[in-house]
């Protein structure tokens, strides 16, 4: 599992919960100030185009 974040985000809170549960993931940094959330890369933009954003 892959665990998408950006440091001053909310994901810190996921992070702990998989630390403490021992479920193995990949850490993945995102630097949102230089706009990695809109690269082809990103978890958003590989999303289904019938997916709703909420």
């Amino acid at each position: 599992m892959k665990l998408f974040y950006a440091p001053g985000a909310c994901s810190i809170g996921i992070h702990v919960l998989l630390e403490e549960i021992g479920k193995p993931y990949e850490p993945v940094a995102l630097n949102i100030r230089e706009g990695a959330q809109f690269k082809p890369d990103s978890p958003r933009s590989t999303r289904s185009p019938r997916c709703r954003p909420w």
